[in-house]
């Protein structure tokens, strides 16, 4: 068998060529200058991994703000009325998109809070996340596990949504809601024209939290 001399290269590692003038370096956050929430956000953005993808993603964010306070729409250079009572007149519209599981989970509280204080504009979900915000306001989601076996809640009235659990009881009380509101909703929409909110809605039932919707 024949043997083989294979030299090692004088030089282990290849050259590197410059890197563009201005490519940030990684750098994490140094707790030793205390707790900055702040700096602690915008630190993500160089330090790599999945933190550099959610970086990016707060600073689009904070672009969005900063645009929305401009004015927009401006008559002969002013704005003919507040762009706080009217989101036409601000400088961009922000539309938030969410699902269903989103609303069941206690992401809705940061959705809520969200539209409460007008810092979105727009709200665009499925008709999932219309019931599942309802229902939250009549009875509690409970906290479970990925790993409970369907078969098992299924005979104690249970339903999994990843780990969190909804019981069927939830759906009973929204179904009587519902159908309790059809001839004022029939009335309303068909005879009156008028659309009506959830929160118009929820009012009617006294048994529900509408301070939580």
């Amino acid at each position: 068998m024949a043997h083989h001399n294979h030299p090692l290269p004088t030089q282990l590692c290849r050259p590197t060529d410059p890197l563009p003038k201005g490519t940030p370096t990684v750098q994490g956050y140094d707790f030793n200058q205390g707790i900055n929430h702040h700096a602690l956000l915008q630190s993500f953005l160089n330090t790599g991994y999945q933190a550099s993808h959610f970086g990016r993603a707060v600073m689009e964010i904070n672009n969005m703000i900063k645009k929305r306070q401009q004015p927009g729409n401006l008559v002969n250079g002013k704005n003919q009325e507040d762009p706080s009572t009217c989101p036409c007149l601000r400088g961009c519209t922000i539309f938030l998109g969410y699902t269903s599981n989103l609303i069941s989970c206690g992401v809705r509280e940061n959705i809520r809070y969200l539209a409460e204080h007008q810092m979105v504009d727009v709200l665009v979900t499925t008709a999932g996340g219309i019931e599942e915000d309802l229902i939250k306001c009549m009875g509690p989601i409970y906290m479970g596990d990925f790993t409970l076996p369907g078969k098992d809640l299924y005979r104690k009235g249970l339903n999994r949504q990843g780990n969190v659990l909804m019981p069927d009881e939830n759906y009973n009380i929204f179904n009587e809601f519902i159908f309790s509101l059809k001839p004022t909703l029939f009335v309303r929409y068909t005879w009156l024209k008028l659309l009506w909110s959830n929160t118009a809605a929820l009012q009617k039932n006294k048994g529900c939290n509408v301070q939580s919707f």
